[in-house]
């Protein structure tokens, strides 16, 4: 951990995953909320990797 305020300021793509199957399983358009944060869908391949909560953030609000 090199930087400890980027990790505290990010979320595990795996975590996301997390959630967008959640969500998906509640019958959530999945696919219309990360574009409504623009992320794309090729980015929950990247599972090791972390996204910028600013980045998910706006999902609460889609």
């Amino acid at each position: 951990m090199d930087n400890p305020v980027a990790v505290s300021r990010s979320v595990s793509v795996a975590y996301l995953q997390g959630l967008l199957d959640y969500l998906g399983r509640q019958e959530l358009d999945t696919a219309t909320l990360l574009e409504s944060v623009q992320l794309s869908p090729q980015v929950l391949a990247q599972r090791d990797q972390r996204i910028s909560i600013c980045s998910c953030s706006g999902m609460a609000h889609a």
